[in-house]
């Protein structure tokens, strides 16, 4: 027994660029084991393998079509992953025996509740709404234990952390955000993940961002980041929508950009990957938008 996969590289236009994703639409009327799920993501060993399965009523008629979305790293299911999200909408919107060319949004119903995808146009992005971080300051304990990762992992000193937050609500409950000074040189940054593991709490993804310095030293309206989840069998994530919809009223306030208002993010992993983020103050979510490319399609044999 085989099944086609797509590997998609999400937020780039670029070969080898963005965040690739392995997207599965499993056949009508066929469940398959989580053993057997989670063993395909550990054949495809990348950050996220997404399997979609079709909904008996899918809301076609309503001018949206329904999927099932589930995520799997290497290691286990995860509540939420943006790039892997863009990637299922990126190959379902190519196919019009699965989304008919006038359906324009797809709502996918997930452990997070049901995100909803859509269609830019005029464009080759994908926009996506997802639940809003509301990051606020971090109690002592995971300061300190944060803190000490952080420098261990990277050598900066305490003067260039500016600021450490969570979120105790789901899906981001285990993200933690480390802002450094914007003078520091995130893409260049040498840094030991296995050192990033904030240990005895339950925070297994560090977020490391900072606000990007304009050419006359000022601080621009737009921020980099890097993502670390080592826990989760991902040293450093190539790039990373959820952190972004976690990070993106943080920084809407930080910047004084506020809601309602469109602004960059890059993710300056090695592959890189560039995403334009919204807060939606009025719905409580972050839109995010990028490009998505097919890297590679074939079959995986399952038995």
């Amino acid at each position: 027994m085989s099944l086609p996969f797509t590997v998609i590289d999400s937020f780039t236009n670029k070969p080898f660029g963005g965040n690739p994703a392995a997207v599965i639409v499993l056949p009508d009327g066929q469940s398959l084991p989580d053993s057997l799920l989670q063993s395909i993501a550990l054949e495809f060993n990348l950050s996220e393998t997404a399997f979609i399965k079709k909904q008996d009523s899918d809301g076609s008629s309503a001018g949206h079509a329904g999927f099932g979305l589930r995520w799997f790293t290497p290691q286990r299911e995860v509540d939420l992953c943006g790039h892997a999200t863009l990637a299922s909408a990126a190959v379902l919107f190519k196919d019009q025996s699965l989304v008919p060319g006038g359906v324009e949004e797809i709502h996918f119903f997930t452990r997070s509740g049901t995100l909803v995808t859509r269609r830019v146009p005029g464009s080759n992005q994908v926009e996506m709404e997802f639940p809003v971080g509301d990051i606020i300051q971090a109690d002592n304990a995971i300061q300190a234990i944060t803190t000490n990762s952080v420098l261990t992992a990277t050598g900066l000193s305490a003067e260039n952390i500016k600021f450490i937050g969570s979120c105790d609500i789901h899906p981001y409950h285990k993200y933690v955000l480390v802002e450094i000074d914007a003078g520091v040189n995130l893409s260049s940054l040498k840094v030991v993940p296995s050192h990033l593991v904030v240990q005895a709490t339950e925070k297994a993804v560090i977020v490391i961002t900072n606000q990007v310095r304009a050419e006359d030293g000022s601080l621009s309206p737009s921020f980099n980041l890097r993502v670390f989840a080592p826990l989760f069998g991902i040293d450093e994530d190539p790039v990373t929508g959820s952190a972004c919809s976690f990070a993106t009223k943080y920084w809407a306030e930080k910047s004084g950009i506020g809601a309602n208002k469109p602004f960059p993010v890059r993710q300056v992993s090695a592959r890189v990957g560039d995403l334009e983020v919204l807060w939606n103050e009025a719905a409580g979510t972050a839109k995010l938008r990028g490009e998505a490319r097919v890297a590679t399609k074939g079959d995986i044999y399952i038995s």
